[in-house]
């Protein structure tokens, strides 16, 4: 187990929690103007970008194989070379 990478999805774990907190708090609470939208838009952004970079990290880390996780939402690809690509080495780990 290489300690950077540990200590790597273990610092982006701290820093989600803490967005998710953040935005936990404040969801709850109505917006009235713009710039608190722009706020809540962005917490919510930083959490989910987060969020998948830790779980990324965290199967990397768990599963040393020769290659990497990469997670993506396989409909938004456009370049059809890569879809190929995918639908022949690609390995489905979880759907929704």
């Amino acid at each position: 187990m290489d300690n950077l990478k540990e200590i790597r999805w273990k610092q982006r774990f701290e820093n989600f929690e803490k967005t998710y907190k953040l935005l936990k708090k404040y969801s709850s609470q109505s917006i009235s103007t713009e710039l608190e939208k722009a706020g809540m838009i962005q917490f919510f952004e930083m959490a989910f970008e987060l969020a998948w970079k830790v779980l990324k990290d965290y199967l990397n880390e768990i599963y040393p194989l020769p290659y990497f996780f990469d997670i993506i939402n396989y409909n938004s690809i456009t370049n059809e070379n890569l879809k190929k690509h995918i639908d022949i080495e690609g390995k489905i780990i979880y759907t929704k």
